[in-house]
Order: structure tokens, then C-alpha cells, then sequence
């Protein structure tokens, strides 16, 4: 049996490398490229043994891996395909450079850089979950956030798109702990709209 296999990320943390996230990140990009999405799998495997031949000799970086991905889409045929997976990355390579962290407990501390890893550990210890859950968790925070357009984050904020991921997979429920939605400002110059029957 192999041994597992590690990544190593552009901001320096690792994690166990996920098939299913590149089977994942291949059928998007074949998908978008034009191209049926059946063979993402079978290329998601390819990938995989390739990377557990060269693990003794190649030290597997985010970057390493998608230059795999990469390649194997090329050689397959769906150029169009590996051109939109790296315009993907450069995107969000982009955004993470972009987007700053402020934390209103701690002002003097300023603005700090996104990083991803830092949802994935937050879900982790002060949420308990598995390490791939928190990852996929901290993914589709991630997009939310970017999705905003906002280039400053405030971590109220994240903290409640976390809880509201959570939420909706089922993983934590704040109604049933009694918690409640409640209203940020009242209504301006009016009184809210009554309901027509």
C-alpha cells in the first residue's frame, strides 16, 4: 500500500491529496471547456499514479499538481479545457492576494492577507470536523467570499458564512440550541409593509 500523499500549498500548509477534488476540479474545467465530463474520473486516476511514482523524487506542491492536471488534460486532447483550469487558478491566485481579513477585536493588528488555510483550521478545532469535510467547507466559504466582491472582509462576517455552511450541511443547528435571527437596524421612515391578504 502507498503511503498517503501530501501537498504542500502556496501559503505553506499541507493536506492529504484528494482525488475526488481533482476529479472535481477536472470535470469543471472540461465542462467548461466544452468538453463531456465522463472521463474526468479516469483522468483524476491518472494523475494520482503518476504522483505515487514520482512521490520519492518530487516534492508534490499545489503548483506541481496542477501542471499535472494540466498536462493530462493537453495530452487528452482538451487543450481549451487546461487553458480555463489555469485561467481559474491565476483568478484565484489573484483574489487571494487581494482580499484582506480585518478583525474589529483587534484593530491594531490591521488588515491581514486571505488565507484559506485559515478556515480550514478554525473548522477543525473550534468545529471538530474531519480534515477533508473542513477543507471542502472551507472551499465553498472561500467562493462565497470572493463571490461578495468585497476586497475587505470583516471576520464577523466570515464566521457567519461559516456558520451558515454549516447549517445548511446539516453539521450544526442554531435553531435547535435556541439561537435566533435577529435584525441589525429598524426600518428607515417607515413601518414595514403590512401583508395583504
Amino acid at each position: 500500500m502507498n503511503p498517503p500523499l501530501m501537498v504542500t500549498k502556496a501559503d505553506g500548509s499541507r493536506e492529504l491529496f484528494s482525488e475526488e477534488k481533482l476529479r472535481r476540479c477536472l470535470s469543471l474545467a472540461l465542462e467548461s471547456g466544452g468538453f463531456e465530463t465522463m472521463h474526468a474520473g479516469a483522468l483524476a486516476a491518472a494523475v494520482r499514479m503518476h504522483l505515487q511514482r514520482e512521490a520519492d523524487t518530487t516534492e508534490l506542491t499545489s503548483e506541481y499538481l496542477l501542471a499535472c492536471a494540466t498536462a493530462v488534460l493537453q495530452q487528452t486532447g482538451a487543450g481549451e479545457a487546461a487553458d480555463e483550469l489555469q485561467r481559474r487558478q491565476r483568478e484565484r491566485d489573484g483574489l487571494r492576494r487581494r482580499t484582506r481579513v480585518f478583525n474589529p477585536e483587534r484593530p491594531s493588528k490591521g488588515l491581514k492577507v486571505w488565507r484559506k488555510s485559515a478556515l480550514v483550521e478554525c473548522l477543525l478545532k473550534k468545529h471538530g470536523l474531519d480534515a477533508k469535510v473542513a477543507r471542502m467547507l472551507a472551499g465553498e466559504v472561500e467562493m462565497r467570499v470572493f463571490a461578495s466582491g468585497y476586497q475587505v472582509v470583516r471576520s464577523p462576517l466570515i464566521s457567519e458564512m461559516i456558520r451558515n455552511e454549516l447549517m445548511a450541511w446539516g453539521l450544526i443547528d442554531d435553531l435547535a440550541v435556541g439561537r435566533h435571527a435577529e435584525l441589525w437596524s429598524e426600518p428607515v421612515g417607515s413601518k414595514w409593509p403590512v401583508r395583504e391578504e
